[in-house]
């Protein structure tokens, strides 16, 4: 079951003959997700959300998310924005609500972004003053569009913390169009470490976390989970969480915010 917009018709779930389900990153409510809770079969969740009862692979985003924006505040910078993955399952894509936040559907987003402004607020920054943008999807083309919002700002930032490496990618392609320099005008940050990271250009700063492993892990809980009837204590597959970990893998897209841009942040 993938996430998404257009998640899985509950008639599938209800009515296809399984062993078990694997969930990957729904939002909280998917009907696909509540129609598979109804069937006495093992449930894996990958990533998101978060279930009593229900066995999950998980990273800490919002440990890996604050190691990212301790990074960047570390080589001095001050003036952030920050690239969010969706809040909700409806196709947003404009400047970040802080209502749509605090109830967001995606438990990644709102970790991601918790972690973010735990370490900005720990650094003396304000986060309520930190411009963010939502995007419906977690790809390039909506990376720039977020980037294009952001460098449009009176006050630029001077570091980008974007949630996916697709939407770093794209806010380093509208820099480039925009003439700025990175990282000598902006920095920017991603997620996930895939294998386009490496190459952009230049080579992208991100969290890496092991993907491959998590579908192994998902494979692997299932796979052991005891089959046994859903109980009001959970689901077959029992309440395990395995957490998986992460790398601050830095790279040339960061580096020391420059006097130029530094003042023209502060203007």
């Amino acid at each position: 079951m993938p996430g998404g917009l257009h998640a899985a018709d509950p008639r599938v779930i209800t009515d296809v003959a399984v062993d078990g389900f694997v969930a990957y990153s729904l939002p909280r409510g998917a009907s696909g997700l509540q129609a598979a809770l109804g069937r006495s079969v093992p449930l894996v969740v990958v990533d998101q959300p978060r279930l009593a009862g229900v066995a999950t692979v998980v990273l800490d985003d919002a440990g890996a998310a604050r190691e990212a924006a301790r990074h960047l505040l570390a080589l001095g910078h001050r003036r952030f924005g920050i690239v969010a993955l969706p809040c909700h399952p409806d196709g947003y894509t404009g400047p970040g609500d802080p209502a749509r936040l605090a109830s967001s559907a995606f438990d990644v987003t709102a970790a991601r972004f918790a972690g973010y402004a735990d370490a900005l607020v720990e650094a003396g920054v304000a986060i309520e003053g930190v411009p963010f943008f939502e995007c419906a999807h977690g790809d390039e083309a909506l990376g720039a569009a977020a980037a294009g919002h952001l460098f449009a700002l009176e006050h630029r930032p001077t570091a980008v913390l974007a949630m996916s490496d697709r939407l770093a990618i794209g806010v380093m392609a509208a820099a480039r169009a925009a003439g700025l320099a990175v990282p000598g005008d902006v920095s920017v940050t991603g997620f996930d470490d895939i294998a386009a990271a490496a190459r952009a250009r230049p080579a992208l700063t991100t969290v890496r976390q092991e993907l491959r492993l998590k579908g192994y892990a998902a494979a692997r809980l299932l796979l052991d989970a005891p089959a046994r009837a859903t109980t009001t204590e959970g689901t077959p597959g029992g309440d395990e969480d395995l957490g998986l970990p992460f790398e601050l893998v830095v790279r040339r897209s960061t580096a020391a915010p420059s006097n130029q841009g530094e003042s023209a942040a502060r203007s």
